[in-house]
């Protein structure tokens, strides 16, 4: 499981603009900080499945990278997603 918070994620969504599968990746990646904040395992994992997990076709592809203003290796974290919230 990755941990940490996403603080530098801005939410943009200029990753989102570029992603072929059309993931919504801010607001996967809030579910991160959403975990950093309460601890609650079960919770995240619940809305995770509830509101992401159908529409996450995250292939690893990378072309959301050079758009993140902050360099955020988002494909990385939204995999981790998928393995650890599923």
């Amino acid at each position: 499981m990755i941990s940490g918070t996403h603080k530098d994620c801005t939410k943009c969504r200029y990753c989102e603009k570029i992603c072929p599968e059309n993931s919504p990746i801010a607001d996967i990646m809030e579910l991160f900080n959403e975990l950093a904040r309460t601890k609650d395992v079960d919770t995240v994992r619940e809305k995770f499945d509830r509101e992401y997990r159908k529409i996450t076709g995250c292939v690893n592809c990378g072309r959301c990278l050079p758009y993140c203003p902050v360099k955020i290796n988002i494909p990385s974290y939204i995999l981790a997603a998928k393995e650890d919230f599923e």
